[in-house]
């Protein structure tokens, strides 16, 4: 006997109604669910009984794929600013599976139904296939479309979650675009004896981060490309900086230090004028060279003068080379070009 391969031939995928309860309870539990097993316990009666009266009564972000009107796969997504949450109550799983057991439904369950998005997050609780129509595109549709009503809503990523040892599951998710983030861990499921380790996958919905530790990854990433590019301009402009502004501190601190207010006050003038000189230098505006001009010209001569007027040879040893290093600092600006990476380049001969 030669066997047709399966296609499908006018795929729907459309929101689910109230009609579509038992197709979709029966299409879960004949599924390799790991929720539904672990939820009920190889209960098909009660599981039955708790789907169809869950999708009866609440059946928002619940599509369903469907082939010549035969419902072949489910799929529930919770998007931002949507209740889609909604589930029975405590005391309608306690009546349908017994008090023991639906007290232990209730709990499993409220982990995967009562998600809470995070900002920007768009979240598929789950979706399936029939076993016999699986590995012809349906899930692919499935998933196509979730992405495209996330994306819609305006989400800046879809994420779900698999089992940890769900090698298989973890795969195709990847081979979708998904990536994997982080493993989950419930101790109540644990201590249930229904499967306790997930994992978390996304798939990213927008061109940037999507997560405040990417974020910040994301900036500091930036930061350091843009002092790679700049080293070279920074390191200039504080070789430019220090070079400049050294002798008005030093000097400042030394009139501070004898009384002398007023020369205080001419250093902080002349330093002032240095930054703003080197400032200016820096972003190519020639408008700078007046500024050191101003700062230096003043600067130079107040050295010069007090090192005339010294009366102990040690005031003029240090003065008179302090005067010339003034000039020589003077000449360097004024003989090359004010270009920063121009400076730091000449500036490791004469300045170091």
């Amino acid at each position: 006997m030669i066997h047709l391969a399966k296609h499908l031939s006018c795929p729907i995928i459309r929101p689910a109604r109230i009609a579509d309860a038992a197709d979709i309870a029966w299409l879960q539990i004949n599924t390799d669910s790991e929720k539904v097993s672990g939820v009920f316990k190889d209960n098909v009666k009660g599981a039955f009984e708790v789907l169809e009266n869950q999708y009866s009564k609440h059946h928002e972000g619940v599509f369903v794929l469907t082939e010549e009107e035969k419902i072949i796969g489910v799929m529930k997504l919770h998007l931002p600013g949507k209740n889609t949450g909604k589930t029975l109550s405590l005391r309608s799983l306690i009546s349908i599976l017994g008090f023991r057991k639906g007290i232990r439904a209730a709990l499993l369950l409220s982990t995967w139904d009562e998600y809470r998005l995070s900002a920007g997050e768009s979240y598929l609780e789950y979706f399936y296939v029939y076993t016999e129509w699986q590995g012809y595109g349906g899930g692919k549709l499935l998933v196509n479309k979730a992405i495209e009503l996330a994306r819609d809503s305006e989400a800046k990523y879809l994420s779900l979650f698999t089992s940890k040892y769900n090698y298989r599951s973890q795969g195709l998710y990847e081979s979708f675009g998904f990536v994997t983030r982080r493993k989950m861990y419930s101790p109540i499921a644990k201590i249930l004896g229904a499967n306790s380790a997930w994992v978390k996958q996304t798939f990213t919905l927008i061109n940037g981060p999507i997560t405040v530790k990417e974020y910040v990854q994301d900036k500091i990433k930036t930061a350091k490309q843009i002092w790679r590019g700049k080293r070279a301009d920074v390191v200039a402009a504080i070789r430019l900086t220090v070079a400049l502004t050294i002798i008005p501190i030093i000097a400042g601190i030394y009139a501070f230090s004898r009384g002398y207010p007023l020369a205080v006050l001419f250093w902080i003038i002349v330093g002032t004028f240095h930054l703003i000189g080197a400032k200016l230098i820096m972003n190519g505006s020639s408008l700078g060279k007046f500024g050191i001009l101003i700062a230096m010209l003043p600067e130079g001569i107040n050295i010069l003068n007090r090192s005339v007027k010294a009366e102990s040879w040690f005031d003029r040893g240090y003065l008179l080379p302090l005067a010339f290093l003034n000039i020589w600092i003077l000449f360097v600006i004024f003989s090359y070009s004010f270009n920063p990476s121009t400076l730091e380049n000449k500036s490791k001969k004469s300045l170091s």
